[in-house]
């Protein structure tokens, strides 16, 4: 699909607004975009965010403002897993990587200490 100027715009305002965590899905290059928007659409409560999506649907040709109407247990499972996976270009390779919760895999640093004081 080739994007004007204007839906390049209304992209990054959407990358913008989005939340921090839904910002790394967000990529010009990633072919499943919009399926991706839908998802997010329906499980934002901001208003700014889904008026930037349902503008931006609205200046698409296809039936995309029509999956933005359907309710989210309608739409199929298969257009995207629970997972989320970031793009990463590396020497003209790209692939794909899991992005995983670092919370639970946190590992505390043991404290060093020198001469009675806590060292970094």
């Amino acid at each position: 699909m080739y994007f004007t100027r204007a839906m390049i715009d209304l992209v990054k305002q959407i990358r913008h607004a989005a939340s921090p965590n839904d910002k790394r899905s967000i990529k010009l290059a990633d072919p499943e975009l919009f399926n991706v928007l839908v998802m997010m659409y329906h499980a934002s409560h901001n208003s700014t965010f889904k008026a930037l999506i349902t503008e931006l649907f609205s200046t698409i040709d296809g039936d995309w403002l029509s999956a933005l109407d359907a309710d989210k247990t309608t739409q199929s499972d298969n257009s995207r897993p629970d997972k989320k996976y970031a793009t990463i270009v590396y020497r003209g390779q790209t692939r794909q990587i899991e992005i995983r919760d670092d919370n639970h895999q946190k590992k505390h640093k043991p404290v060093r200490i020198y001469r009675g004081q806590i060292v970094a």
